[in-house]
């Protein structure tokens, strides 16, 4: 039997205020960039599971739907970064190449939004320094990864070919969004309605990803840091697949 939409929420909402409490007791090398990075990551998914719980309970799925993405993407980076260190250099070169989109385009001094990074007196010098780094992490195997091999090398690819899609669906306004968000079908004809009440089968549904997002996170952190209180963790996954029936 499949556990009602409102127990999953409340379970969710309980194990999120446990979590943080036992996140707590994960001992971790503050100097290290990859338990620095993988930490991180695990704050994200808990703050962003919050603003979720928020919204859902407004009843504003629009939103909600959109903070599912980040935290399905952050999922997907701590996934990677514990079962191979090397991943890091990927996302150190996405992050040189995103400074390096900033600093460029600020260079052009034609864009008002940068224009106070435009008049840095060394920002020539910052963008030769970016380029060097990035070119030193590509030498050493790293690159930036797309959506789909990062899902791949977390063995993810079906979540990303359903249920990732479905959420960029969601976050880029395309028709597809706007038609399930704004339309209904009349008798004859389609009206537009704004704050339409979600269906519940949808509201279970995003509300299932998340609950299963944040078990795997925490089971993922918490496993690689070989908490003291990873048991405790598992129990906590044993009783929601209890919940649902699995």
């Amino acid at each position: 039997m499949t556990a009602a939409y409102t127990e999953v929420l409340s379970f969710l909402k309980t194990s999120h205020d446990e979590f943080q409490v036992l996140a707590e007791e994960i001992k971790f090398n503050g100097s290290d960039t990859l338990h620095r990075s993988c930490v991180s990551l695990y704050g994200s998914i808990l703050e962003l599971t919050t603003s979720f719980v928020i919204l859902t309970d407004k009843g504003l799925l629009t939103g909600a739907s959109v903070l599912v993405r980040s935290i399905l993407e952050a999922y997907v980076d701590l996934e990677n970064l514990t079962r191979d260190k090397s991943y890091l250099r990927d996302m150190e070169v996405s992050f040189a190449a995103e400074w390096l989109k900033i600093l460029n385009e600020a260079a052009h001094g034609k864009n008002p939004y940068l224009g106070k990074l435009s008049e840095v007196p060394d920002l020539a010098e910052a963008i030769q320094k970016w380029e060097k780094k990035k070119a030193e992490l590509e030498s050493q195997g790293g690159r930036a990864l797309r959506h789909l091999e990062k899902f791949q090398k977390a063995n993810l690819e079906n979540e990303y070919r359903s249920v990732y899609n479905d959420l960029c669906s969601k976050a880029h306004n395309n028709l597809r969004a706007l038609f399930d968000r704004h339309s209904e079908m009349g008798e004859d004809d389609f009206s537009i309605t704004y704050y339409k009440i979600p269906e519940e089968a949808d509201n279970a549904l995003t509300v299932g990803i998340v609950t299963e997002i944040l078990m795997r996170a925490t089971l993922t952190l918490h496993s690689y840091f070989d908490s003291s209180v990873l048991n405790r963790v598992k129990t906590r996954r044993q009783e929601l697949d209890k919940l649902r029936g699995d």
